[in-house]
């Protein structure tokens, strides 16, 4: 699964970096993620996915310290959802998202309705709106169980 690292506070606030097998992190412009603060140390501390794909964040002898739920550590396994405090700066940890492509159906029926075009055997996106539509143009056909 592809992890994001996104800056919740501080001058670098929305700037967003994939974690591969390594992100390292601190105010060095050598860094994967620079944060511009002045809490942060120059390499503060590093997030890495081992063989297993478990991310772990691991400080590099910062001064302030890095924070997991307030916790100040040395190194801990972290997971998506996870809020991490860098020096004063705030950073989350989110899944990426990827679209997931639906190719169109072979069949032109779905029930009773009936979809011949290309463009009807397709799954809409966002699939919640296939049900829009002016009537009379068949949407109860396709929401019966």
């Amino acid at each position: 699964m592809g992890v994001f690292v996104i800056v919740l506070s501080g001058a670098s606030k929305g700037v967003k970096k994939r974690v591969g097998s390594r992100l390292r992190i601190g105010k060095a412009p050598d860094n994967d993620l620079v944060l511009h603060d002045a809490t942060v140390s120059r390499h503060h501390c590093e997030i890495v996915r081992d063989p297993s794909g478990t991310l772990v964040v691991r400080d590099l002898g910062s001064r302030n310290g890095t924070r997991v739920g307030g916790a100040r550590v040395r190194e801990a396994e972290i997971g998506t959802g996870i809020t991490l405090a860098i020096g004063g700066v705030d950073v989350s940890l989110q899944p990426s998202v990827e679209p997931l492509e639906v190719l169109p159906s072979d069949h032109d029926r779905f029930g009773e309705a009936l979809g011949r075009s290309l463009t009807m055997r397709r799954v809409p996106s966002p699939p919640w709106a296939a049900n829009l539509g002016y009537s009379p143009t068949g949407k109860v056909r396709t929401t019966r169980e």
